[in-house]
C-alpha cells in the first residue's frame, strides 16, 4: 500500500485503536479492556495479522485476523475491519485486505471467514444492518455460507429482581465455583464439546463472579446441565447444554433465568443478547422468556 505507514496492533496503540473503533462504528460498544482481551490477548494473537493505516499520521483504518481451529477446520477468521468514513469507498478497505491475504499466504492458510471466530467472539457473522460491509466482503470475494442470529431478552421485569428456585425436586442450581472449574471443564467437553463451547466455558471462569450456572443432581451428585453468560462481553448469554436424558423438566429454563436474573442484578443489564441461535432453538428462547429476532449475520467465506 504506497504512501501509507503500516503497523501492527501493540500495546503502544491499543487504546488509540479502540477510540478510533467507538468513533467510527456504529451498533456496537464495549468496554476498553473487552476490547483489548478480545484483540491484543488473544490466545492466537499474531501481530503479522493485524495490520495499521496511517497516511500522513493520521489513522485511516485498520483490519485485525487472528489464525482459529474450529471443529476439524484451521482457517484464519476477520475479527475486524474499520475504515475511517472519509477514506470509505476509496480502495483503502480492499488495500488492507489484499495485505492481509498476502500475509495469510505466506502461513499457508487458505480460507478466511468474516467476522466470526470462536471461542472469544463477539458477533457469529458479518451484521446485515452494516449494508456497505457486506457489499465490501462480496467485492473481495467472501460468499454467504449461512445465516445466523441474535436474540433480544428485556430484563425490566420486576420478577427478575427475585432469585429463581434454587431447587427443582432433586436438581439443584448454583454459581460455579473455581473448585468445580475441572469438573465443569470436563463435563462440557464429554458432552458438549465438539464446537469450541469447552473453551467458551472457561472464559466465563475469568469474570467475577464467575458466570456460569450449573445443575446437579442431588442424588448422584452428577452436574446434568450448565449455562455461560458473559464469556464474550457483558450482556451476552451461551453456551447451555443439558444432558438428554434429563430435557424437558425445565432445567434449562431454570438456568436461563439464573443467568437473566444475575445479569440484571449484579452486571446492571437492561437487556441480553443470546448469540448464534439457529434451529428450533429460537422456539424454546420465545416460549421460556420472551426472546426475539433482534440481529441477523450472514457467514461469509473466501479463499485467500
Amino acid at each position: 500500500m504506497e504512501n501509507f505507514q503500516l503497523e501492527s496492533l501493540s500495546e503502544k496503540n491499543c487504546q488509540e485503536i479502540y477510540e478510533f473503533c467507538e468513533r467510527k462504528t456504529q451498533f456496537w460498544t464495549f468496554p476498553y479492556n473487552i476490547f483489548k482481551r478480545f484483540m491484543l490477548n488473544d490466545p492466537n494473537f499474531n501481530p503479522d495479522l493485524t495490520i495499521i493505516a496511517r497516511q500522513g499520521g493520521k489513522l485511516v483504518g485498520f483490519i485485525v485476523a487472528a489464525k482459529r481451529r474450529w471443529m476439524t477446520r484451521t482457517r484464519a477468521i476477520i475479527k475486524a475491519i474499520v475504515i475511517a468514513r472519509e477514506f470509505r469507498r476509496k480502495g483503502y478497505g480492499t488495500g488492507l485486505m489484499h495485505e492481509l491475504k498476502n500475509r495469510l499466504k505466506v502461513i499457508k492458510l487458505k480460507k478466511i471467514d468474516a467476522m466470526c471466530g470462536p471461542p472469544d467472539y463477539w458477533f457469529p457473522g458479518v451484521d446485515v444492518r452494516h449494508t456497505a460491509a457486506l457489499f465490501f466482503f462480496k467485492r473481495n470475494n467472501f460468499h454467504k455460507r449461512g445465516q445466523r442470529i441474535n436474540l433480544s431478552v428485556d430484563l425490566s421485569s420486576p420478577t427478575l429482581d427475585q432469585p429463581p428456585e434454587a431447587r427443582r425436586e432433586n436438581i439443584i442450581f448454583s454459581r460455579a465455583t473455581l473448585y468445580e472449574k475441572g469438573e465443569l471443564s470436563a463435563f462440557v467437553q464429554r458432552h458438549f464439546g465438539l464446537g469450541s463451547w469447552p473453551e467458551e466455558t472457561l472464559l466465563a471462569f475469568e469474570n467475577d463472579p464467575i458466570t456460569n450456572f450449573i445443575a446437579r443432581d442431588t442424588i448422584t451428585g452428577a452436574l446434568v446441565g450448565w449455562a455461560t453468560h458473559s464469556c464474550g462481553y457483558f450482556g451476552s448469554f451461551g453456551p447451555t447444554g443439558v444432558l438428554k436424558e434429563t430435557r424437558n423438566q425445565g432445567i434449562g429454563g431454570d438456568l436461563l433465568r439464573w443467568c437473566m436474573f444475575d445479569q440484571k442484578t449484579k452486571f446492571n443489564q437492561k437487556e441480553m443478547t443470546i448469540r448464534w441461535v439457529t434451529g428450533n432453538t429460537v422456539k424454546f428462547y420465545s416460549k421460556a422468556v420472551g426472546a426475539y429476532i433482534s440481529q441477523v449475520f450472514w457467514v461469509m467465506r473466501a479463499r485467500v
